[in-house]
């Protein structure tokens, strides 16, 4: 297990300016967009993100459960219009399923938070945007 990091090391994160955002959605790979709008759409942490399913999505609002109650979140419109993750991977050519997870990895599986951070930070290298992390997007 890794050790935490020295508080003395830590580094603010720095909220993620509108042209940021238009950015990573320009040039940004699919992965990455989609690690984005469910980071602004929903407003949880990395580790939250991460167990979200295609059932917990009706077309317009995101369920969640927080401290033992159910909640419902609008859905920002660049994820509802683009509906990319509501579709199977063409590869797997599998229906729709409501337990399926939304972040998904390169063979259809749940993706673990190690693999969504590293992909974050590739994609924020290749865009020269390291300043801001994805624990900003809350």
């Amino acid at each position: 297990m890794p050790k935490a990091m020295p508080k003395a090391k830590k580094k603010p994160h720095v909220p993620w300016p509108h042209r940021a955002v238009v950015k990573m959605r320009a040039e940004g790979d699919s992965v990455a967009r989609l690690i984005l709008e469910t980071g602004i759409g929903s407003g949880q942490r990395p580790g939250n993100r991460i167990g979200f399913t295609r059932g917990d999505h009706d077309g317009q609002m995101l369920k969640l459960r927080r401290i033992k109650r159910m909640c419902r979140l609008p859905f920002l419109a660049p994820l509802r219009s683009g509906r990319r993750w509501m579709r199977p991977r063409r590869a797997l050519r599998l229906a729709p399923m409501p337990n399926r997870h939304i972040l998904t990895n390169s063979y259809g599986g749940p993706m673990i938070y190690r693999t969504m951070a590293d992909h974050m930070i590739k994609e924020r290298k290749r865009l020269g945007m390291m300043e801001f992390d994805q624990h900003a997007l809350r």
